[in-house]
């Protein structure tokens, strides 16, 4: 499952909902011939609609489940899901991996002086960044709060910089209005922690417990600043 983007989310619900109507409107057509010609035929429609409609509703009750509503990324327990096979793919295929923790700076005084609608427009508008930036293949979460999840897929440590970098600059020229009186919010920072695979951890649960702590390092250095990981394990 690769749903690092929540553009593809989206792109689904438009291509459904037209396909659906499409679909709905041939089967209305094809009703209304029934009905003139011979009435008893349109009962035959009714099973297909039906089919047609439980698909359409099935899928979006799975993305539903998987997918947060606030920013459309991965929910956590769906993203940590996604990580874990794609570090095994990454084990058993011999290539390079990454995980990022990118948590929002003084994101508590944004919400306390523009209120918490506005926060929410801040946290969609980082999830949009991360939408834009990521490749197809990587894999983005809200991992709750401010708190973002990425897992980079077939990368080395310096290209995992590289990325982390790009990020914080990107999010760092971000513009959100503001709810409150309609000013515009610059200036927003984020501090990224960053644990390759496998330098920094074999699996998921030891490469978040080492970008987490190169997170809260990135805060104590100032924030608004990417850190890797300082764990090194002997390979």
């Amino acid at each position: 499952m690769t749903c690092g983007s929540g553009c593809d989310t989206a792109s689904f619900f438009n291509s459904a909902d037209h396909l659906l109507e499409f679909a709905t409107l041939c089967l209305g057509g094809m009703t209304a011939l029934a009905l003139l010609r011979s009435p008893l035929l349109a009962v035959l429609v009714v099973p297909p609609m039906f089919l047609l409609q439980r698909s359409v509703l099935t899928k979006q009750l799975e993305i539903a489940a998987t997918t947060d509503a606030k920013t459309g990324l991965l929910n956590a327990a769906t993203w940590h899901h996604v990580a874990s096979v794609e570090l095994a793919r990454a084990e058993r295929e011999c290539y390079g991996a990454a995980l990022l923790i990118i948590d929002m700076d003084n994101f508590k005084v944004i919400n306390d002086t523009h209120g918490h609608l506005t926060g929410d427009d801040v946290l969609k508008a980082v999830a949009d960044c991360l939408n834009e930036e990521m490749r197809g293949y990587d894999s983005t979460g809200r991992f709750g709060g401010e708190e973002f999840v990425v897992v980079l897929s077939e990368v080395d440590e310096l290209s995992a910089l590289t990325i982390s970098e790009r990020l914080r600059v990107k999010i760092g020229n971000l513009e959100v209005p503001s709810r409150a009186d309609g000013s515009i919010l610059t200036g927003l920072s984020c501090s990224i922690g960053l644990a390759c695979y496998p330098n920094h951890g074999t699996d998921t649960e030891a490469l978040l417990h080492a970008a987490d702590a190169a997170m809260y390092a990135a805060k104590r250095n100032g924030r608004n600043r990417v850190q890797l990981s300082s764990v090194r394990l002997s390979i």
